[in-house]
């Protein structure tokens, strides 16, 4: 048995053991103190030590008491029951549902909130309301004010304070540079965080693209199925891209990437991207064409 200090016992009652509610400045506590590496997942060696400390903080010593046997089916569990996408980590959004979170704070990171991912230009491009390719924290308080009005049927109230709350409680997980303001690739993150990891694992295998992959592909992103890909959905294609090569960009950096990609692969120029041209494109991504369309 191995002694340390745990992290999670803080927030459990000291009468009962029930872990407290968690309210948004613990949750963003947590979620920094897990996520170690800072890359907006709680994965591997992360999730072993959050999971341990979960079991563990139940009891008053600093002795590990839980087996190593009871961790890993706990683990199996926990992600069967919340990893959503199943790639073996946990997001901001998954953690929010395992943790007995502050309501109100979790319906900030609900799914629903978003409709399709593809729309996450839109959503950006609504809130940026100067233009500056940043959401600023008066901006980011907005979105998530208006959140909350456009879910007014379910009655849900919010005081200035708890506003006030999490907005720096949004802003400090996600600012990952600190400047105070969330650039695209933060932005992403909150309304979007989910990685297409099969096109991953295509792009990177750098062998002959197969029909059935590239059928699997091209109907991830053609949401209307009007079999070619335009607008949200060649936005949504060039996000999922540029999260494979670079993980922290801001708006002008996207948009240079997406216009790479469509002088890459549309060969009529209409803007549209067809089931061929999305092959020429992703054949054309060598190791190289990804680093030189990342910059």
């Amino acid at each position: 048995m191995s002694k340390r200090e745990n992290f999670l016992r803080k927030f459990r009652d000291e009468k009962t053991n029930e872990l407290n509610k968690i309210s948004a400045t613990d949750f963003m506590e947590i979620w920094n103190h897990y996520d170690a590496d800072g890359n907006g997942f709680i994965e591997g060696k992360e999730l072993d030590k959050f999971l341990s400390e979960l079991c563990n903080s139940v009891h008053k010593s600093d002795i590990d008491a839980v087996p190593e046997s009871f961790l890993k089916q706990f683990r199996e569990t926990v992600l069967d029951a919340y990893d959503e996408n199943e790639d073996g980590k946990i997001s901001v959004q998954e953690l929010a549902e395992i943790l007995p979170t502050e309501e109100n704070f979790i319906f900030i990171f609900r799914r629903e909130n978003f409709l399709e991912s593809s729309n996450f230009m839109k959503i950006w491009l609504e809130f940026d309301q100067d233009k500056s390719g940043y959401i600023e924290i008066d901006e980011l308080r907005n979105f998530i004010s208006k959140l909350f009005e456009s879910h007014m049927e379910n009655k849900i109230e919010i005081t200035e304070e708890k506003l006030n709350d999490y907005t720096q409680s949004i802003l400090k997980i996600f600012d990952k540079n600190s400047d105070g303001k969330l650039q695209l690739s933060e932005m992403i993150k909150l309304i979007n965080p989910n990685e297409n990891n099969y096109l991953k694992l295509v792009v990177n295998s750098f062998s002959l693209i197969k029909k059935d992959q590239l059928d699997e592909i091209f109907s991830t992103y053609d949401k209307d199925g009007n079999q070619q890909l335009h607008d949200e959905e060649i936005d949504a294609l060039a996000k999922d891209l540029i999260d494979i090569v670079n993980k922290d960009y801001i708006a002008e950096d996207f948009q240079m990437f997406k216009k790479g990609l469509l002088k890459l692969g549309d060969v009529n120029h209409d803007g549209i991207i067809s089931k061929q041209e999305l092959y020429l494109i992703l054949t054309a991504f060598t190791s190289k064409n990804l680093h030189d369309l990342s910059m």
